[in-house]
């Protein structure tokens, strides 16, 4: 579970994906490890265009585990960027 809400007002999410966790940084000569798509559940996010998002302030982002990847440990990878910073005084308030 990730708190965007505590973080910013809106966001975009290019990515959330299981990569197995011996090969998310792959080693010289080593091949790639290619992601499988989170299944993603919102809660307080609106989406207001692909991948952007208005964010309450307790709005969060839930990722159910994945399904088993080779017998391996998996990771998951979010790839978000901040696009409405939450005020100051709203971050104090969490913090």
């Amino acid at each position: 579970m990730i708190i965007f809400g505590a973080l910013c007002d809106g966001l975009q999410i290019e990515e959330a994906a299981f990569y197995p966790a011996d090969r998310f940084s792959p080693k010289v000569g080593q091949a790639k490890a290619k992601p499988i798509a989170a299944t993603t559940i919102f809660e307080g996010m609106q989406e207001e265009a692909s991948g952007l998002y208005r964010c309450s302030a307790a709005a969060l982002m839930l990722a159910p585990p994945a399904p088993p990847i080779a017998k391996s440990q998996n990771l998951l990878a979010i790839t978000f960027r901040p696009i409405l910073q939450r005020q100051k005084s709203a971050l104090r308030k969490v913090a």
